[in-house]
């Protein structure tokens, strides 16, 4: 057999392994399972402060009250495969924003991403704590005293973060598996897009302050 037929059947044969090398990662790949449950608690802590101040024949009185809001989101994830696999955890916070006298939007608070690991048929739990929620009501008092002709007036003053919801997704090799959130709102095309945008800007905030040090 000349050197040019044995070359090419070489060739062939380790086209073939190849391709089945190839098919073979993509089946593994695409057997990947996940199911997701998710555990959200909250506490919530008030505080207060007030003060009077004379300006002129005027007596103004200043009450600031701060709630601040904390979650911890409980991320259960189990692999139902019969190989071990990765996943990319991705989370958000939505916030009911407030500023201003009626102004209101929903918005991402917080978001990130966590890299896990899970056996086969294994079941794992991860904690996430993510930025507090702060809203402030701001209220002025204004009172005149009986040298002057001011009646007084009061304003008051609302602005800040107030817990909405979440947004959980759990991914291997890019493809979403699992999803998860306490509205099916928030489980919409643009929501998640929005949930991807913000995780992916965190995390390259994060190497860029890496590289800084």
């Amino acid at each position: 057999m000349n050197r040019n037929k044995m070359a090419g059947r070489i060739f062939i044969h380790l086209l073939f392994a190849s391709v089945f090398f190839v098919s073979s990662e993509s089946v593994a790949a695409s057997g990947a399972k996940a199911s997701l449950s998710v555990n959200i608690s909250k506490a919530r802590n008030r505080e207060s402060e007030h003060g009077t101040a004379q300006k002129g024949n005027v007596s103004v009185t200043t009450m600031v009250e701060k709630e601040t809001e904390t979650c911890a989101m409980e991320i259960e994830v189990e692999n139902s495969a019969e190989q071990a696999g990765n996943y990319d955890v991705q989370w958000c916070v939505i916030a009911k924003r407030i500023s201003g006298k009626d102004s209101e939007k929903l918005v991402i608070s917080d978001s990130g991403k966590i890299e896990i690991t899970r056996g086969s048929k294994m079941t794992g739990t991860e904690t996430i704590n993510p930025k507090p929620f702060i809203f402030t009501i701001t209220s002025i008092d204004r009172a005149g005293n009986s040298v002057g002709n001011y009646n007084g007036s009061s304003t008051q003053t609302r602005e800040g973060d107030v817990y909405a919801g979440y947004i959980v997704l759990v991914k291997a090799d890019g493809n979403l598996l699992a999803q998860e959130s306490n509205d099916d709102r928030f489980l919409k095309e643009e929501w998640i897009a929005q949930c991807e945008k913000a995780v992916q800007l965190k995390a390259s905030l994060k190497a860029k302050q890496k590289k800084k040090k």
